[in-house]
């Protein structure tokens, strides 16, 4: 059967961190080329001139401070250095930008010998004057590596320069505070030597001297700054007010701790310290905390799925998954699947909880550990909640459903759910990395020939293959297989793409029977057990089901999709998002409740 065109809500986007992090090196390469291909074209040009005009010698400097503020970003000192011989070559001056670029990367190379060194020739040029940012860059690499006497001793040549301003004293107050001990009194006699009139401060300032007078048990004093704000010209911002909540909570002042938080909120978006704050705030009384959230809320206080998510997140810190899950089950109208949320939820604050649900580890009491073990029911039901919210399921959150099946070590319903999804969804290599780990840790050999087979061209097999060599029992590597056919193929189903139906006599057939179990043919003539995936109904019979059915199709009938999700509407892979789901009598046969006992999820079926 062609692999359905058709796709679930899955925002193809919204890829997982390694991957992220890959696109963003390619993109910093692709600019880093333009830049070089741009200075070269300039020193062409500099090279066929007999008489360079002062407008060429500007823009070609220009370009080589992009190249050079290019390379800085990753660190490369040596190119950086190369630039600038080449800019001499051709008669070009540096200038302050050139110097700042030049420093930057002597700091991101870690560099602190090097970085001194710029620095003291740009002092030493009479042509180019050093700013502020000359000297914050080596102040915040001499912060980073700790070495409080060189930062002391650099932020007072900066006050001799009369170049100090708030980053300089961030920077410098950020090491005091981590330091703390003696020194948060050396910061708070740095701060009185300020002249507001000269130097502006901004919150962050204010914040970390009021959590100086915290290290030294003053809250009033620390209180006492946050009251003269004004007079700094500075207004309520997230910092100051999670160093006065902090305070408040200090002397036992719950109440006004949470008043103003809902005094920022309705000004500004408060960051992750001040969510997390609050959520200090309220103890262990998290029922109370998700009632008094829908209170603010019926008041006009607007909750951003970015706010819902440092809150999430800090709950998970404190009380674990399971207070976790009862405070998203209140958070999200209580413990149906069908039912709607009460409160803006998106896929990030979701991925959080089944991060937190896959990476729980074993308890100690028997009740703690039947619950840890069915992690991937527990995940599965929310992958249904985010399915009836009509929110999109990107590739993180499933990836965590797969570490949550794969730490209750159940390689048959692990291969079920990478078969239903498959088809859905366009896998990454981090999520079939996933697959093979777990399936060769517990030595299921042919489901791991399964999922390489199941790869398209564009994953490199190489590092696949190389992770089930890590992971599998040494005697049976022998008989996994190296051969991959000519283009994208599913678990269980026929090959798509170019080059599909072009493969050898030796590659291994993989046919899904009508129904929800799943035949493999391998080639050796060992045959995987069949499987039926637990929560997958049987299908009734259709022409639909067809092997030469076409690719493209308005409705998939014939298609299983993961357990749950029957009634979520299909859209194109680049289409517009889930829309309202269906609340028929057929969305409402596979709801499940949440217990109201400590045990959430802990009876939820499969």
């Amino acid at each position: 059967m062609a692999v359905p065109q058709q796709r679930l809500g899955v925002s193809a986007r919204r890829c997982s961190p390694p991957t992220v992090a890959k696109q963003k090196k390619l993109k910093q390469k692709q600019r880093l080329a333009k830049a070089v291909e741009h200075v070269e074209a300039k020193f062409r040009e500099l090279e066929q001139s007999e008489a360079a005009t002062p407008v060429l010698r500007a823009t070609s400097t220009v370009a080589c401070n992009k190249l050079i503020a290019a390379e800085a970003r990753l660190g490369h000192l040596d190119q950086v250095e190369k630039v600038l011989a080449n800019m001499r070559c051709h008669g070009l001056k540096p200038d302050i930008y050139t110097y700042n670029g030049l420093i930057h990367a002597a700091v991101k190379a870690n560099n602190a010998r090097a970085a001194t060194k710029w620095l003291q020739a740009l002092e030493a040029d009479p042509l180019v004057q050093p700013n502020g940012t000359s000297y914050n860059t080596i102040l915040a690499l001499y912060c980073k590596s700790k070495r409080l006497a060189d930062a002391l001793q650099l932020f007072a040549d900066i006050q001799g320069h009369q170049l100090a301003d708030r980053v300089t004293f961030n920077t410098l107050f950020g090491l005091l505070l981590r330091e703390a001990g003696p020194h948060c009194q050396t910061g708070i006699d740095l701060f009185k030597a300020v002249d507001p009139a000269t130097t502006r401060l901004d919150g962050t300032t204010i914040a970390y001297v009021m959590k100086f007078y915290l290290e030294q048990n003053k809250p009033c004093e620390s209180l006492s700054l946050f009251s003269t704000l004004p007079t700094y010209g500075l207004e309520l911002c997230s910092q100051t007010t999670n160093a006065a909540m902090l305070t408040y909570l200090e002397v036992g002042e719950v109440t006004s701790a949470r008043d103003l938080f809902v005094q920022l909120g309705r000004h500004v978006r408060p960051d992750e310290a001040t969510c997390t704050a609050l959520v200090t705030a309220f103890s262990g009384k998290l029922d109370g905390f998700a009632d008094w959230l829908h209170e603010q809320r019926v008041d006009g206080l607007a909750f951003t799925p970015c706010m819902l998510g440092y809150m999430l997140k800090a709950v998970v810190a404190r009380h674990g998954s399971l207070r976790a899950e009862q405070f998203m089950a209140r958070l999200t109208g209580g413990s149906s699947v069908v039912q709607m949320a009460h409160f803006e939820l998106d896929a990030v604050v979701f991925g959080i909880l089944l991060q937190a649900i896959a990476s729980e580890e074993e308890a100690s009491t028997a009740e703690a550990r039947d619950h840890s073990q069915q992690r991937g029911p527990r995940c599965r039901f929310w992958l249904r909640k985010m399915a009836a919210m009509g929110i999109a399921i990107p590739l993180a959150p499933l990836t965590s459903f797969m570490n949550a099946l794969g730490n209750d070590r159940d390689a048959n319903l692990l291969m079920a759910e990478f078969r239903a999804w498959h088809p859905l969804v366009e896998y990454d290599e981090l999520m079939y990395k996933t697959a093979i780990s777990w399936l060769s840790k517990m030595g299921r050999v042919d489901y791991v020939n399964e999922v390489l087979l199941a790869m398209p061209t564009a994953i490199s097999a190489a590092r696949c293959v190389g992770t089930a060599r890590q992971q599998l029992p040494s005697d049976l590597i022998p008989r996994l297989s190296t051969r991959r056919p000519g283009g994208t193929r599913r678990p269980g189903g026929d090959s798509s793409g170019s080059g599909c139906g072009q493969a050898g006599p030796r590659q291994t057939r993989l046919d899904r029977p009508q129904g929800a179990s799943w035949r493999c043919s391998w080639p050796d003539g060992q045959h995987p057990p069949r499987v039926q995936p637990a929560g997958h109904p049987q299908e009734p019979a259709s022409p639909s089901r067809s092997r030469r059915a076409p690719a493209a199709r308005s409705s998939t009938p014939g298609m299983a999709l993961p357990p749950g999700l029957e009634h979520v509407a299909l859209r194109q892979s680049r289409g517009p998002p889930l829309g309202t789901p269906r609340r028929s009598e057929a969305a409402v046969d596979w709801r499940r409740h949440l217990p109201s006992s400590s045990r959430v999820g802990c009876d939820l079926q499969s």
